[in-house]
């Protein structure tokens, strides 16, 4: 409704009141300011009932807990356990120290030189049991038995001894051979084993030590090779 409404109606309501003209207008203003204060008090009380509805409002949706997603999204799921967590873990396989593969067996076939082989060339080449004996001292070795059959098998393979048939040893000696430390540590180290030399000794009708010794050296020769 317009200020021009209300002067209207104002006037026309106050006319029968009052017959003076001044009395009139200054009831008429009266009247509208008092309709004006109250539409304005109406309306400042609905603006700040809305404002204080709407903080309200707010308030309780911002104080409420927040939801993450549906139901579906918010179910908790089992963790599976990670593979390398549930697998035991492998310690490392120990390296298997390297054994020297299983020889052939010793027979009198396989075995290039046999001690009657090795004692015939020895006396073939004009050497005696003395001469033996001389390269035992030189070579410091105690069984001139087994002297004959190395420096034989030594003959055999085109070498020369370190004395001719009946010279005499050089005073003060050759030096050692280590006694028979490398023939049988030869014969051991090819995987040959005492049961070797057994069958191998009766099958040449000698004693184990002596074969076990023409082994060793026909293997330090090079002239035996039970893994090649």
């Amino acid at each position: 409704m317009s200020s021009d409404d209300d002067l209207r109606r104002a006037f026309g309501e106050d006319a029968a009141r009052a017959a003076d003209p001044d009395e009139v207008w200054v009831g008429v203003q009266q009247g509208v300011r008092r309709r004006r204060q109250r539409r304005e008090r109406v309306g400042a009380a609905l603006v700040l009932t809305a404002v204080a509805g709407l903080a309200i409002s707010l308030g309780a949706y911002l104080g409420a807990p927040q939801e993450a997603g549906p139901p579906a999204e918010r179910t908790t799921a089992t963790a599976s356990p990670s593979p390398t967590s549930s697998t035991p873990s492998t310690a490392p396989t120990p390296s298997t120290p390297s054994t020297p593969p299983t020889p052939p067996p010793l027979t009198d076939a396989a075995v290039p030189v046999s001690p009657a082989d090795a004692r015939q060339a020895f006396d073939d080449a004009g050497y005696t049991e003395d001469d033996a004996r001389r390269l035992a001292d030189l070579w410091r070795w105690g069984d001139p038995a087994h002297v004959a059959v190395v420096a034989g098998a030594d003959l055999l393979a085109g070498e020369q001894l370190p004395l001719a048939p009946g010279e005499a040893a050089p005073a003060g000696g050759e030096g050692g051979r280590d006694g028979l430390y490398e023939e049988l540590a030869a014969f051991g180290e090819a995987g040959y084993t005492q049961a070797d030399a057994t069958a191998l000794a009766e099958e040449w009708d000698e004693d184990e030590q002596t074969a076990k010794v023409l082994v060793g050296h026909l293997l330090l020769q090079g002239r035996l090779r039970p893994n090649g």
